[in-house]
C-alpha cells in the first residue's frame, strides 16, 4: 500500500505501514504510553506491593514485572534473574570478541 494514501500522524500508519516520519512515530510513542498508563491504573495494592490482576500463571515472569510493573515477590525475582542472566551474556559476547583480536 502507499504510505502517501494515509494520514500521517497514526498508530496505523506506524504499525502497520511502516512509516517512520516524526508524526507517525509521536503517535505510537503517545500510543505505547497511554497503554502502560492504562496497565498500571489496574494494579493492585496488596500489602504494600503493587500487583499486577493477571492469571496467578501470569506472575513469576519478567514480562510482568516489566509490562505490568508487577513488583510481587515472584516477579521481581523473575525479573533480576532475567537481568542476572542477559549480563552473563553480555559478558560471554565481550570474552569472545576480546579473544577474537
Amino acid at each position: 500500500m502507499n504510505a502517501s494514501l494515509y494520514p500521517h500522524g497514526t498508530v496505523y500508519g506506524y504499525k502497520n505501514l511502516g512509516c517512520r516520519c516524526a508524526a507517525c512515530t509521536e503517535a505510537h510513542r503517545i500510543y505505547l504510553r497511554d497503554a502502560r498508563y492504562a496497565r498500571y491504573a489496574r494494579r493492585v495494592l496488596v500489602d504494600g506491593v503493587w500487583v499486577a490482576p493477571v492469571a496467578a500463571d501470569r506472575h513469576g515472569l519478567a514480562y510482568t514485572y516489566n509490562t505490568w510493573g508487577c513488583r510481587c515477590d515472584r516477579c521481581k525475582s523473575a525479573a533480576n534473574a532475567e537481568r542476572r542472566r542477559l549480563a552473563q551474556q553480555r559478558a560471554e559476547r565481550q570474552r569472545v570478541a576480546r579473544g577474537s583480536r
